[in-house]
């Protein structure tokens, strides 16, 4: 059966129709979802919301050939909104400073003669 036939009677009142489109589609609008956010719970949520708001408004479907496409919208900005909910995470601008540069300090090398570069500046 296709999804313009299953919303049809999901208008008419048909429940296992619901069911199907859900089954149909759910796993595609997860897989969307999680691509955006990554807690598996808050994506679970989000799919249900989407599914509520679907099902709520499927009377305004233009085209119920195109459920699913339309299903992955309303997913796809119930994660969006979601994203730009949640506060950005503070990111620390310190960051050490090592004692000595990589592979010693050369002012102390014997290695280094005066007419180094590492010499110059001492």
């Amino acid at each position: 059966m296709d999804s313009q036939e299953l919303v049809t009677r999901v208008l008419a009142g048909d429940g296992a129709a619901a069911t199907a489109l859900v089954n149909e589609f759910g796993t595609k609008l997860y897989r969307r979802v999680r691509a955006r956010i990554t807690s598996p719970e808050t994506a679970e949520d989000i799919c249900q919301e989407a599914c509520l708001r679907a099902f709520s408004r499927l009377p305004s479907l233009r085209d119920p050939s195109r459920f699913g496409a339309w299903l992955c919208r309303i997913g796809d900005n119930l994660a969006k909104d979601q994203v730009a909910r949640q506060p950005l995470q503070p990111r620390s601008l310190d960051f050490e400073v090592a004692d000595s540069p990589p592979g010693g300090d050369c002012a102390e090398s014997d290695d280094c003669a005066e007419g180094d570069d590492c010499a110059e500046g001492d």
